[in-house]
């Protein structure tokens, strides 16, 4: 999956994560696709954050189980 699903998915618009993170909507795409297993502990638990700021719980552990999920 990836990551911009996974945060529509949760009733969210990207640019508003990205903006509570302080980075351009840019910098999280970047995460979609095969670069997606590159992404650190410390950026996953600023998604995490900020997705949680925004109203909508969520766990590092969230983040990478959605990511590791087989695309159809």
């Amino acid at each position: 999956m990836k990551l911009t699903d996974y945060i529509h998915g949760r009733g969210l618009v990207v640019s508003h994560v990205a903006k509570k993170m302080g980075v351009q909507r840019q910098q999280l795409n970047q995460y979609n696709g095969v670069t997606r297993n590159l992404m650190n502990l410390g950026t996953a638990q600023r998604i995490a954050n900020a997705m949680t700021e925004l109203g909508v719980p969520t766990t590092v552990a969230d983040i990478t189980s959605a990511l590791m999920q087989k695309e159809e």
